[in-house]
């Protein structure tokens, strides 16, 4: 079972219902201070190994600093700038940093989740139903 993952569904409290896709974090099973894996969304995740770690959080600061990005000696590009946005305002900042640093080691379970499109949506409902009917 992965340390996060999606719902699309209802999630309903009496008169109160709201529609959509939900993100559930089980107790972590990781140390403090190790990778750490991300959601759907790919936030905190500019290296693209699936994990948080200190070469993200280096990358963030890199981004902040305008440099260039080392694995291709070009400006960093939009979608990692998407990535490095964590804590969801619309721009790259020491703000990012700190939420993914308090990610990384363990102080925040949790990363901002994206709104999914519909198409995205569907294609986790799928990707779910997969996983369950496969273990079957």
């Amino acid at each position: 079972m992965p340390d996060t993952f999606e719902v699309l569904g209802l999630l309903g409290l009496g008169a109160l219902a709201a529609y959509g896709v939900y993100r559930y974090t089980r107790k972590p099973s990781w140390q403090p201070g190790q990778p750490r894996p991300v959601g759907a969304n790919g936030i905190g995740d500019l290296n693209g190994d699936g994990f948080v770690g200190p070469d993200d959080i280096a990358d963030i600061e890199r981004i902040i600093l305008e440099l260039n990005d080392p694995s291709t000696g070009q400006p960093y590009s939009a979608e990692k700038r998407r990535r490095a946005d964590a804590n969801g305002d619309g721009k790259v900042d020491m703000g990012d940093v700190v939420k993914i640093e308090r990610y990384y080691l363990g102080l925040d379970n949790t990363l901002p989740y994206e709104r999914l499109t519909k198409a995205q949506q569907w294609g986790l409902v799928l990707k779910y139903h997969k996983q369950i009917f496969h273990a079957c």
